[in-house]
C-alpha cells in the first residue's frame, strides 16, 4: 500500500505547482527569500562600505559611533565624578549639592530671621504697625526732637 508522506513516513506528494514543481520528471522547488523590514525576517545587502560581512558570514560595522562630550550647545555624554554628580543603577543623574545660605548684612544678600517688629506672611516680610497705645508705651530716646534723623 502507498501512502501520503508526512514529516516521519516517506510516501507520496502532490506539487502544489507554485514553490514545488515537476518538469520533465524532475522535481525542483523555488523559494525567494524576502526583503528584511522592521515587522518580518529577510535579507539584507549590506553596502560593501558601513557594512561588511566576513566569507564565514560574521556581519560587520565599520563605522562606530563616537558619542560627543556634552556642552551647552552639544547633546552629548558627561561623566559623573560620583562626589558632587552620580548615577543611580537605573540611569538617573543626580546632583549632591551642599548649600549654606549666608546671613544678610548690608553688603551681602543672604537670610535674615523673622524678629521683633517683623512680619513674613506668604514670603512677603512687613514691619509690624504698631497701635497707638504701643507707642506711647515705648520708652523714649534721650537726646532726640522730632524731625531728628535717627540711624544705627
Amino acid at each position: 500500500e502507498i501512502t501520503v508522506a508526512t514529516g516521519d513516513t516517506p510516501g507520496l506528494v502532490m506539487p502544489d505547482g507554485t514553490t514545488i514543481a515537476i518538469e520533465d520528471g524532475v522535481l525542483s522547488a523555488t523559494y525567494e527569500l524576502p526583503v528584511a523590514t522592521e515587522e518580518r525576517l529577510g535579507g539584507v545587502i549590506p553596502d560593501g562600505e558601513t557594512v561588511t560581512v566576513d566569507p564565514d558570514g560574521t556581519i560587520h560595522s565599520s563605522s562606530a559611533y563616537v558619542l560627543p562630550v556634552a556642552d551647552s550647545e552639544t547633546l552629548g555624554g558627561v561623566v559623573p565624578d560620583e562626589v558632587t554628580v552620580t548615577v543611580d543603577n537605573d540611569g538617573t543623574l543626580r546632583a549632591r549639592v551642599s548649600y549654606t545660605l549666608p546671613k544678610a548684612t548690608g553688603t551681602v544678600l543672604g537670610g535674615i530671621m523673622v524678629g521683633d517688629g517683623l512680619d513674613c506672611q506668604d514670603g512677603l516680610l512687613s514691619v509690624t504697625t504698631f497701635t497707638d497705645s504701643e507707642i506711647e508705651a515705648l520708652t523714649p530716646m534721650t537726646g532726640v526732637t522730632n524731625g531728628d534723623e535717627v540711624g544705627y
